[in-house]
């Protein structure tokens, strides 16, 4: 028997009082995602490129990147 799930697409909007270039780099950078969020962080600059998140919670690829611009990602 198969189980059929219904989803939802979610998009996401939050406003932070930091430059453009701090969330940027927050987001992509391991080193500073982690102290973020104070939890382990592994990330790509690249396109395709794998990465996760929050000690290993939650992981994904790197679909679109404008340096600064935009990031879009697939959880």
């Amino acid at each position: 028997m198969v189980m059929q799930i219904k989803t939802k697409t979610l998009h996401r909007s939050v406003s932070l009082k930091a430059t453009v270039h701090d969330i940027y780099e927050a987001r992509i950078d391991s080193k500073k995602h982690s102290e973020f969020t104070h939890s382990q962080a592994v990330k790509h600059r690249e396109v395709r490129g794998e990465f996760s998140a929050f000690d290993g919670w939650a992981s994904g690829k790197t679909v679109e990147l404008i340096p600064y611009k935009k990031i879009v990602q697939k959880w």
